[in-house]
């Protein structure tokens, strides 16, 4: 299983945000994506002081030091990853193990870059997460209080609000797989949609409105029950 990933063989061209490609008009509850001036620096404390300072927003770092503003998720989104979410822990307290986390659970993404350039270095933050016992029990918790885990999730679900648009949120699926994700599920209620990405295989499945959703080989003997989700 995988635990943490290095940096991911990939073409930045292909991750979220991108501020150079045709496709930067953003949408009302797309993330928006800065590209800060190179004095300034994106370090771990500035990033929890932006935080701090702006608690009603979400804050992510891509790889290439870019500052990525989350918006407020809208509706229904909040309530569905936490119904997942509950899902999920309901199936470790039946002795699965792990940590289940939602979106102000972030991650360090790729191998650990050198002091000055820890800008450098991803943060993201999946609207639901798990990760396995073994890895619960190999962290230390003084430290895991007080920073964000440097590891890849093996799982991840982002859902899509009602005013966010499909392709920078599949760009951003596309992004976690390549950093070492190995089951993502992408899921759009307001267009009664799920798009399952597994590792290895190039494009999602797609799926309308699926009655449920199965943890496979990542989360053995999970199966989300999707009948809330689509109501």
């Amino acid at each position: 299983m995988v635990t943490t990933a290095d940096k991911p063989e990939v073409e930045s061209s292909e991750l979220l945000p991108q501020l150079n490609s045709a496709d930067t008009l953003f949408g009302i509850g797309d993330p928006i994506g800065l590209r800060l001036p190179s004095q300034w620096r994106l370090t771990d404390d500035a990033l929890f002081e932006l935080f701090e300072l702006n608690e009603p927003l979400t804050f992510e770092r891509t790889a290439e030091g870019d500052l990525v503003i989350v918006p407020s998720p809208h509706g229904p989104s909040p309530m569905m990853g936490a119904r997942i979410s509950a899902q999920i822990l309901n199936w470790i307290d039946a002795g699965a193990g792990g940590e289940v986390r939602d979106a102000s659970g972030g991650y360090k993404l790729g191998e650990t870059p050198p002091p000055e350039e820890e800008e450098k270095q991803a943060e993201r933050a999946p609207d639901v997460s798990w990760f396995p016992q073994e890895l619960v029990d190999s962290l230390d918790f003084d430290a895991y209080e007080d920073e964000t885990p440097n590891l890849c999730p093996p799982f991840i679900v982002e859902i899509i609000s009602a005013k966010q648009r499909v392709a920078p949120q599949k760009r951003k699926l596309r992004e976690w797989m390549a950093y070492g994700v190995q089951l993502g599920w992408l899921i759009d209620r307001k267009r009664g949609k799920a798009w399952i990405y597994r590792a290895g295989q190039l494009e999602p499945e797609e799926l309308d409105e699926p009655e449920t959703l199965s943890g496979e080989e990542v989360l053995q003997g999970f199966t989300l029950d999707c009948a809330l989700i689509w109501k």
